[in-house]
């Protein structure tokens, strides 16, 4: 998203650009033993991976074409906050 003002006064303008972050939820499937990630920020978003880093290694295919089939700006390439959830169980 880019945001642009000029000034009447000064002969100065400026323009702000930021990336569209989106946030990234992913948990451990213990059955099926794979991480499932899914968006709230990209509709259409899921998938899953047996690894973290192969679950970004999708995501960062995944969340750019999305956000662009979902009609967002292409101004900047998207960022996303990856938040992981993993139940640890006790030994004993």
């Amino acid at each position: 998203m880019c945001l642009g003002r000029t000034s009447l006064n000064a002969p100065a303008s400026y323009t702000l650009c930021v990336a569209n972050k989106v946030v990234v939820e992913a948990y451990w499937d213990p059955e099926a033993e794979v991480w499932v990630a899914s968006s709230r920020d990209v509709p259409g978003l899921a998938t899953e991976a047996d690894s973290i880093e192969s679950l970004l290694g999708k995501l960062g295919d995944l969340v750019p074409e999305l956000m662009r089939l979902n009609g967002a700006s292409q101004e900047l390439p998207p960022t996303f906050d990856l938040v992981t959830s993993h139940q640890l169980h006790s030994v004993g």
